[in-house]
């Protein structure tokens, strides 16, 4: 221990001696002094610290800074902007949500309805099925007979459309 103190000391009195001579140390004799002082005590923070910023290039570590502000800033705007983004979202969510429930709602009620309808037309059905058989079996067979005659008129209508159509798009 008193060998590599008494090496540490030498190498303290020869960067004072640097110091004293021109008043100022040059990067190169700051760097081979740094590395004197990393190689005789490695564990020395400031050694090892040291080490690392006679490494580092001004301009370059000047470039990288301004560029990481400016990212900075364009990442501040991006995300100032998806936040806008998510709370107009959110709003028009919302008010949609609501709209479609009363539009849900809106159907539920009209096949209610519906179903009310038609078991009302069921109930007529059966009761004039009951009360007057001859007729209403006569009626039946006359809308069975229509049946076909129905769909022959809406194959007409069908086709006059289409033949409609193509006159006046040419």
């Amino acid at each position: 221990n008193s060998g590599s103190s008494s090496h540490d000391g030498a190498t303290a009195a020869a960067a004072a001696a640097a110091d004293d001579s021109d008043g100022q140390v040059s990067p190169q004799q700051r760097q081979q002094q740094l590395r004197r002082q990393t190689l005789v005590n490695p564990q020395r923070p400031e050694a090892l610290t040291g080490s690392f910023l006679s490494m580092i290039d001004r301009p370059s570590l000047h470039v990288i800074t301004v560029s990481q502000t400016e990212m900075l800033e364009r990442f501040e705007r991006a995300n100032h902007m998806l936040s806008n983004f998510n709370e107009l979202s959110l709003g028009r969510f919302r008010q949609l949500s609501g709209e479609f429930r009363q539009h849900q709602q809106t159907l539920d009620e009209l096949r209610k309805d519906l179903e009310l309808v038609f078991k009302r037309i069921n109930n007529i059905k059966r009761l004039t099925e009951r009360a007057y058989p001859e007729h209403y079996a006569a009626s039946v067979a006359a809308v069975g007979e229509l049946a076909p005659l129905s769909q022959a008129a809406s194959e007409h209508d069908l086709a006059s459309n289409t033949t409609t159509q193509s006159a006046a798009n040419q």
